[in-house]
């Protein structure tokens, strides 16, 4: 060695976290206090991890919205449904609604994080931007219904 620094194992982590083209949030079981989150989480959000949320408050720090722009339930929040199940969860129905006023569709992983006797210690959530997809398919489903549209007043002005 040359005496330089070798990093930490932790410093390793964020530095790979931190690059992934996927959000990564992390917060402690059971209160959801916040422990990390990777740049890619605040590009989706809008906004980096925040102290200020735990369970039971997500939605409104953090804009989180169904697809209709209702607050997003807290109990279906991929924390909590992490924490009841025991196991990863996938919720796909979660648009996010910027601090900029813009929004994007996102679908995210849950995973709980269990000690060597099974105590949850931690969720971590995977963040994926699923806007292109959304609008995709709500495009072709419009296109479909003015399809469907166009064929039933032609079938009245064949009848006519």
């Amino acid at each position: 060695m040359s005496g330089a620094e070798v990093p930490s194992d932790h410093d390793i982590i964020h530095a790979i976290a931190d690059d992934l083209p996927v959000g990564i949030w992390v917060a402690r079981a059971p209160t959801g206090e916040f422990v990390y989150a990777n740049h890619t989480f605040a590009e989706i959000m809008g906004q980096a991890g925040r102290d200020d949320a735990k369970v039971g408050s997500y939605s409104a720090p953090y804009g989180i919205c169904t697809r209709e722009g209702r607050p997003y339930p807290e109990e279906r929040m991929p924390f909590v449904r992490a924490l009841q199940e025991r196991r990863v969860v996938v919720v796909d129905d979660i648009t996010i609604h910027r601090p900029d006023a813009s929004f994007v569709h996102v679908r995210a992983f849950a995973r709980p994080v269990t000690s060597e006797v099974g105590v949850i210690t931690h969720v971590i959530i995977a963040f994926f931007d699923v806007t292109r997809e959304v609008e995709a398919e709500t495009a072709r489903a419009e296109s479909e219904r003015r399809l469907h549209s166009g064929q039933r007043l032609e079938a009245i002005g064949t009848l006519a």
